[in-house]
């Protein structure tokens, strides 16, 4: 097990909670609270009258240094109290349990403090009160843990505070991999946006440092060298959102790896396995043909952000490397007969050829395909296409979509990747995510015409830059791996992580073995991998899974143009079992809520019960070909297919839309619902966010959210549920309660001028 520090409450779609740094909680009258050890007083973790307040935060600069296993926290606040009044003022910061810290120090103003140390026990009781008293439900988020505790005893009124909080912890690794949580949000109790904000971690290795993974976003450092790495966040008169949680591997191989694993007994299990490369690795020599379909279909418009996005393209090609241009419509034609270096000369003919470009005719795939494959060809070598398109196969011997496939395999092109890339709702979405996927390349679809140049350019960048190539993958013979996206990987490429995901039938202990090409030698590495029998860990493994599963199954929809094979059935139950919701996902659940009684339905989730969108006819454009449902469903399937991160699960739901509690449509669902250690919560009719084991249990207590009720039910094992707001449905003991928010007990605000 592996334990980390962290700074402050926040709670993340995949229900981790952390703690921060420390905030400054007052009293406008003078008063001194401790929980004693006496029983009569331990329940009163504040004396009568206590009635907290904030002081405002003005600044807040964060350093955190990690030198292999050791970790030293610098934190340098500035408060400001505008009362005029002497305050009773509080420092408190939580930490998770079973951290050790060593050489806590605290000072204000250079003046040092004592710190003192609650356990849980006493932290439940100053928190619960703390919710009590103020009516903000976040309190929960630090119940659970210890809390150091600094009494100022007087800070004088229209006065700054210059605090400066010290400490030291271990790291201890899982394996290869590190974890470290740091989260920014304790600045939402500042009365004021912070006016300047900056958090600064600086990791140093042992050895080499890879495979940098935070489950909600992607978060890559800056490399000092190969042993060294810098994350750095600033905000100006604003507050940071969210918190910062990474995983990193230290490994010794030119390609590090990190395993998460999630497993419950007797089922199989879900596994991601990544793979990265580091830093200072350079990238294959390679062959690109850049093909653009110049018929009619793309407009002159298009065209010309097309051009100035290949022109940066052409610039970032390395000085080894070889490339053609192909433009096709009726005919075809490159800008040279073979591929050349990338030279200021031949850079500058390229793009002299893309100028001349003109929008005309119809698209003849199979011209372009003869013209584009069959430059000359290395065994070895990486041969790409980067093929942009704003239509489809209209004109040539060749047009039908089966056929066109067999005239690549024709081409016998083994280091072949084609890279796609659809345009607007001309596009043949169906066709262009078909073609990259037969030639084990990638898709990219791009809507807003304002984003061609930017996506294309990062698109070229991400793909054309190979570290390792031709890539086999092999796990223990003893060891049965259950269908794994992608099925087969082929390239690892330069600042890029290779995400695999799959299930397995049995825990096990086994060799993992990748093997590729390199400066036109092979490769092997080997890697000792435990894969569990059980693991409660990492829920968010299964849910990316299953995003990958379901995104493969909406492309074949879409290349079979019906669902004969009852595949919209699988999606069902993958996104049910999942909590996935999308346009597409929403109308399969739907079929199934049909037959639900109205007390039932009332408790499902409303984004879906009540929704105002027709996803029935979303849901017809998944097996379209081209369209502006075409196109979206594809942008969609694309995003989920190619999952590593949660974020990556809420593609298309900004466009869900719904009718709230009190009848009004809304738009965007992202903020309905939250995971919770992989168990889904989300709004109910009623607006009460529900434990999804609830939704079919009609009958339950009604109690106000800060009642005495409340608070009789207030226990550690609720806390993660108490976090998430003043209006629930969830069950303990047995039985279902409902949380209903009544008027807030207002908190006490420090005005200047006032005691108030």
């Amino acid at each position: 097990m592996y334990r980390v520090i962290t700074i402050a409450v926040l709670l993340l779609m995949l229900g981790a909670r952390t703690l921060a740094n420390g905030f400054f909680v007052a009293s406008p009258q003078d008063y001194y609270w401790y929980p004693t050890d006496r029983e009569a007083s331990y329940f009163k973790a504040f004396p009568d009258g206590f009635n907290p307040c904030f002081i405002e935060l003005m600044s807040n600069k964060q350093t955190v240094t990690i030198d292999k296993d050791s970790v030293f926290v610098q934190v340098y606040q500035t408060y400001y109290n505008i009362s005029p009044d002497t305050l009773q003022t509080y420092y408190l910061m939580p930490i998770p349990t079973g951290i050790q810290t060593t050489a806590f120090q605290f000072s204000i103003n250079q003046d040092e403090f004592r710190a003192e140390l609650y356990d849980a026990g006493k932290s439940f009781k100053v928190c619960k009160d703390l919710v009590h008293r103020t009516g903000n439900y976040q309190w929960w988020a630090y119940a659970n843990n210890p809390m150091y505790r600094v009494n100022i005893y007087k800070t004088p009124p229209r006065s700054v505070l210059a605090v400066k909080v010290t400490y030291k912890y271990k790291l201890t690794p899982e394996t290869n991999r590190y974890a470290f949580e740091y989260l920014l949000g304790t600045e939402r109790y500042s009365a004021k946006p912070v006016k300047d904000s900056e958090f600064t971690l600086t990791i140093k290795g042992a050895d080499r440092l890879t495979n940098f993974y935070s489950p909600w976003q992607d978060l890559q450092p800056t490399y000092n060298n190969d042993k060294q790495v810098t994350f750095k966040l600033t905000n100006k008169s604003n507050r940071f959102a969210n918190d910062f949680f990474i995983y990193y591997a230290v490994n010794s191989q030119p390609v590090g790896y990190s395993l998460f694993t999630h497993k419950e007994t007797g089922k199989p299990g879900y596994f991601m396995l990544s793979f990265d490369a580091g830093y200072g690795q350079t990238a294959e020599e390679k062959d690109m043909v850049f093909a653009v379909d110049v018929a009619e279909t793309m407009t002159p418009a298009q065209l010309e952000k097309v051009k100035k996005a290949l022109s940066t393209c052409i610039k970032k090609l390395g000085a080894n490397d070889r490339f053609n241009v192909v433009t096709f419509s009726n005919l075809s034609e490159s800008a040279f007969p073979d591929f050349v270096n990338p030279t200021p000369t031949n850079a500058a003919q390229a793009n002299a050829f893309l100028t001349a470009a003109k929008t005309a005719g119809k698209a003849n795939y199979e011209g372009a395909f003869n013209k584009c494959l069959h430059f000359s060809k290395d065994p070895i070598r990486p041969y790409y296409v980067l093929l942009i398109s704003a239509g489809e196969p209209q004109t040539g011997i060749v047009v039908e979509h089966d056929e066109l496939m067999e005239e690549v395999d024709v081409a016998q092109v083994r280091t072949l990747r084609m890279f796609t890339v659809g345009i607007g709702n001309n596009a043949n979405a169906a066709f262009l995510e078909r073609l990259a996927a037969y030639t084990q390349g990638e898709s990219l679809f791009i809507a807003d015409d304002n984003a061609i140049e930017t996506g294309i350019s990062a698109f070229c960048e991400q793909v054309s830059n190979p570290v390792l190539i031709n890539l086999q993958l092999y796990f223990g013979d003893n060891f049965e791996v259950l269908e794994m996206y992608p099925k087969k990987p082929t390239n690892l490429f330069k600042d890029q992580t290779l995400f695999i995901l799959g299930k397995y039938k049995r825990g096990s202990t086994t060799t993992v073995s990748l093997i590729g090409d390199s400066k036109k030698q092979m490769q092997r590495y080997d890697y000792t991998m435990q894969f569990p029998e059980k693991s409660d860990k990492y829920s968010f493994v299964a849910q990316i899974w299953a995003a990958r599963a379901i995104g493969e199954m909406l492309n074949k929809l879409k290349a079979d143009g019906n669902d004969l094979d009852g595949v919209g059935e699988e999606i069902a139950d993958l996104a049910e079992e999942h909590f996935i919701i999308n346009p597409y996902t929403a109308h399969l659940m739907l079929k199934n809520m049909q037959f639900l009684s109205p007390d039932k339905k009332k408790q499902a989730p409303r984004m879906l019960a009540q929704a105002g969108t027709d996803y029935a006819t979303e849901y017809a454009g998944v097996t379209r070909q081209k369209g502006p449902d075409a196109l979206m469903s594809s942008l969609v399937a694309t995003s989920l297919s190619r999952a590593a991160y949660l974020r990556q699960l809420q593609t298309g739901q900004e466009n869900m839309t719904y009718t709230n509690e009190k009848g009004a449509l809304q738009k965007d669902i992202r903020a309905e619902y939250r995971m919770l250690n992989g168990k889904a919560l989300y709004r109910n009719a009623d607006n009460l966010l529900t434990d999804i084991s609830t939704q079919n249990k009609s009958e339950a207590e009604k109690i106000d959210f800060n009642s005495d009720a409340y608070m009789s039910i207030a226990s550690p094992e609720l806390v993660p549920y108490l976090c998430l707001g003043k209006q629930l449905r969830f069950e303990t003991g047995g039985k279902v309660y409902e949380v209903q928010e009544t008027p807030p007990i207002q908190q006490q605000e420090v005005k200047e001028g006032s005691n108030k």
